[in-house]
């Protein structure tokens, strides 16, 4: 608990480090900053892989036949 509680912490306050960067930088020597540029943790995280969201691609006659497979038992009755 301990250690999620810092991580929220880092994050919290990497995001206001990229803020204050951001609005005090030259945008001709560089780029926007990003939160994780300035969060220990984001650099080496070993949990972020497996706590992303991967998007699942499935046609809609998955969704169709999931969802409508009880309507069509209910309307031959």
């Amino acid at each position: 608990m301990t250690e999620s509680h810092e991580r929220s912490e880092w994050a919290r306050l990497a995001s206001l480090m990229a803020l204050f960067a951001n609005v005090n930088r030259d945008p001709r020597r560089h780029g926007a900053f990003k939160p994780a540029e300035f969060n220990p943790y984001a650099k080496h995280d070993q949990y972020s892989e497996l706590t992303r969201r991967k998007r699942v691609v499935a046609p809609l006659t998955v969704l169709r036949d999931l969802w409508c497979k009880n309507e069509a038992k209910k309307g031959g009755e």
